[in-house]
């Protein structure tokens, strides 16, 4: 099984598919990847919000770091809470901004 994708599907597309199937987890990295082009594209308000609705203890994230550090930090924080596939992370990003959907 490849991981590439078929022209025509972005990566957005690849996780609402494998979200409609039971027992279906993206790769790490994949995921990885996703939820940080999710969480860079965040204006600094949703993220925030992401980081709210989220459960991490924002304790345990930087401050006064660019959101790209924050992003990371908060996807490891993720792995360590949820493991490898992320979901929970990505539908909290596709709740507060659910035009990301579409635009990957």
């Amino acid at each position: 099984m490849s991981s590439r994708q078929p022209p025509n599907t972005s990566a957005v597309d690849v996780v609402e598919i494998i979200n409609s199937l039971p027992n279906i987890t993206l790769p790490n990295d994949m995921s990885k990847e996703i939820a940080l082009n999710l969480l860079q594209d965040l204006l600094p308000g949703q993220f925030q919000e992401v980081i709210f609705r989220y459960p991490i203890n924002e304790a345990q994230l930087s401050q006064n770091v660019p959101q790209t550090t924050r992003a990371i930090e908060v996807i490891q924080l993720a792995i360590q809470t949820e493991g490898e596939s992320l979901l929970k992370l990505l539908n909290t990003i596709y709740r507060v901004a659910p035009h990301l959907r579409r635009s990957n």
